[in-house]
């Protein structure tokens, strides 16, 4: 574990080799302890440090889990990890959260690789300013990903046509278990009303966050609560129950 130890550019090489060093590893956490916010220790690994990166980690071909959150590699960084994670198809848990992938160009980069890590289970991509051409580029993806109990796609831009786009991928994931929709703007316009036949697939749902933003309509409002009637549901505050 090697989570928020400040890495950046000059730890590059005695990390690789590190790596290299270890190619049974099966967990490998080099992400961010929380991210944003907190203290600023997180991994400074951009996108040119995750291509000098990029044959350690692409040798890791055992890994079950991977966190690479935080580092912010972008669209810069998106096709060398496209790439690793290319080599990883065991992955059951990602984390890929605060990494600025809110570009088409960064979510169609990693969407090839993503659709051959059909064991997912667990996967964060909250923090990444995902909007519509991103879920656009993602859903095939993330369709193929029907053993998912866990999902994080809060503090995004998910409105309507991201919703939309999403909606269908979601559909498939009937064993989720934990789904965080918080800090979107799904509440505004009705935006959160794709997803309602997606959420009544999902038989074993247990927990659903739509935390933040305006108040949800009362029609809508029901009819969320209605597919997802095994859920617990967390509100907007100004919804919630006193």
């Amino acid at each position: 574990d090697l989570r928020s130890n400040r890495l950046d550019v000059a730890a590059v090489r005695p990390l690789a080799s590190l790596l290299a060093a270890h190619p049974g590893l099966r967990r490998l956490r080099l992400g961010c302890v929380s991210c944003p916010g907190g203290r600023d220790d997180r991994n400074r690994l951009d996108g040119a440090s995750v291509g000098r990166l990029e044959a350690a980690l692409g040798g890791l071909t055992r890994l079950t889990t991977l966190d690479i959150s935080g580092w912010g590699f972008g669209a810069q960084g998106a096709g060398h990890v496209a790439r690793i994670l290319g080599q990883m198809g065991d992955v059951t848990e990602l984390d890929l959260r605060c990494n600025d992938l809110g570009s088409g160009e960064a979510a169609a980069a990693l969407a090839g690789a993503l659709t051959r890590m059909d064991k997912m289970t667990r996967l964060d991509l909250r923090g990444n300013n995902l909007g519509a051409e991103a879920a656009a580029a993602l859903a095939g993806a993330l369709g193929r990903m029907d053993k998912m109990t866990w999902l994080n796609l809060s503090d995004n831009e998910i409105e309507g046509e991201a919703a939309a786009a999403l909606a269908g991928a979601l559909g498939r994931m009937d064993k989720m278990t934990w789904l965080n929709l918080s800090f979107t703007n799904l509440s505004i316009d009705d935006a959160v009303t794709p997803l309602i036949p997606s959420l009544a697939t999902m038989p074993a749902l247990r927990h659903l966050s739509l935390f933040h933003g305006p108040p949800f309509p009362d029609h809508v409002r029901a009819r969320v609560a209605a597919a997802a009637a095994a859920a617990e549901i967390t509100w907007p505050f100004s919804q919630r129950s006193p």
